[in-house]
């Protein structure tokens, strides 16, 4: 099972069948935020219940860490951050996904920077990779405001992506 991972203003903790819901509202279903996402658009809720209860099930594994993000103040589900395999790679990437209400809040940075933290400390992982869609300036700066150097333009989940990595000697100080 995954590690609850805390920080000032968040809380990373495995994710509950009660929060579907929310999670679909704010995150799964709405097509701002799933744009820059894997699928590039919204999943239906049919399509959507079926993939969490999968994610749910799932035999637990520590390098396919996946987080409800929960804002500390409030107790509510805001998103998700993950440490999961890279399409096509070995490699392990953090990924994350907040719901619209909560952007520009630096939540991205901190859920990200605790994931981070974690692959790097408990899971020894070296180097950390990011992806994103090269047209998401916010994500872009979150991966370089955690140290990611960009490496290279490249495709996975089937669009254009923005291809950053992370060593653990390079860790930028948001991180430690």
């Amino acid at each position: 099972m995954n590690a609850v991972v805390e920080t000032d203003r968040l809380i990373l903790r495995p994710f509950e069948p009660a929060d579907f819901e929310t999670y679909f509202a704010r995150v799964l279903g709405d097509a701002d935020v799933m744009r820059y996402l894997a699928t590039g658009a919204p999943m239906d809720k049919a399509e959507a219940l079926t993939r969490f209860q999968q994610r749910l099930a799932a035999p637990p594994a520590e390098l396919h860490a996946v987080w409800a993000v929960v804002e500390r103040l409030s107790g509510e589900l805001i998103g998700h951050a993950a440490l999961h395999a890279l399409e096509g790679t070995e490699l392990v990437e953090v990924a994350y996904a907040l719901g619209k209400r909560w952007w520009g809040r630096g939540y991205a940075s901190e859920a990200a920077s605790a994931a981070v933290r974690y692959g790097f400390e408990r899971l020894a992982l070296d180097p950390i990779v990011a992806v994103t869609r090269p047209t998401n300036a916010a994500s872009r700066r979150v991966l370089q405001k955690l140290g990611f150097s960009y490496v290279r333009d490249a495709v996975f989940y089937n669009g254009p992506a923005a291809y950053y990595e992370l060593h653990k000697q390079d860790v930028a100080p948001a991180i430690r």
